[in-house]
């Protein structure tokens, strides 16, 4: 099963930093991230919401009505997914609890981080990238716009630190999110892309093994729970994703409007 329950910020958890490393941020980013200190002192949350994450939730079923399953073994459900506003600058999550399980033999059994592995990956299937790096069946994370995904995908997102302050998928990228804290406890922050209307949560699987597709979710135990909060730019009066001095002429048309 798989839920999520939406409410205003209140007086939500501040960020602990604004993101200031892992990838870079380029001119594709967020206006208010691309922008002046002033302007990212405007980045506020907007709303925080409740999750939990089936073991079951197939993230390469993100943006499609069925979950894939090419491999065989059980597709299981559906990712969850929150609507993303157009000024949407970053994500967090918090409070990540729970306990997962892929019917491994012998048992195996990790949290949100997921477990140590030998280098490996899975395919992209279906719009969605594979995964690439030393860990597995942790809490996976794909921002999409608002059209089904399609192929070709694009390419998986090679990780091999997973205590950054910060990251900047793709639109139809798989990344780590994990409990949504680095090493020294600093929360991780996720950059929206670009285009991006939505963001689901799941896990990835196969029976396959190594460079596998996607499937074998019919024995997978458990779920990851938390909160996610978005973070908005108000800077980005006209909500186009960027900060300029058009956000100043739709003000200024506002204000002399009445409203």
């Amino acid at each position: 099963m798989a839920h999520s329950t939406s409410a205003p910020c209140g007086a939500p958890k501040p960020p602990s930093a604004l993101p200031t490393s892992g990838t870079p941020i380029t001119s594709s980013s967020r206006g208010c991230l691309a922008g002046s200190a002033a302007i990212m002192l405007s980045v506020v949350c907007h709303a925080q919401t409740s999750f939990q994450v089936s073991s079951a939730c197939n993230i390469y079923g993100a943006g499609h009505d069925v979950p894939p399953a090419p491999a065989g073994l059980g597709a299981g459900v559906l990712p969850v997914e929150f609507a993303l506003p157009s000024n949407a600058v970053f994500v967090q999550v918090f409070d990540v609890q729970g306990q997962v399980s892929y019917g491994c033999v012998p048992s195996c059994v990790n949290n949100a981080d997921g477990a140590t592995i030998t280098a490996c990956g899975e395919a992209s299937w279906d719009g969605i990238s594979g995964w690439q790096g030393d860990r597995a069946r942790y809490l996976t994370a794909v921002f999409l716009g608002a059209v089904e995904p399609h192929d070709p995908p694009p390419p998986p997102l090679s990780i091999t630190e997973y205590s950054f302050a910060s990251i900047s998928p793709g639109l139809q990228q798989q990344c780590f999110v994990g409990d949504g804290l680095a090493a020294s406890g600093v929360t991780q922050s996720f950059i929206v892309p670009a285009g991006a209307t939505r963001v689901f949560l799941g896990f990835a699987d196969s029976p396959e093994g190594c460079g596998g597709l996607p499937g074998g979710y019919f024995n997978n135990t458990g779920s990851i729970n938390g909160t996610l909060v978005v973070y908005v730019c108000h800077a980005d009066f006209n909500h186009d994703g960027f900060v300029t001095g058009d956000d100043f002429d739709a003000y200024v048309a506002a204000f002399e409007s009445g409203c």
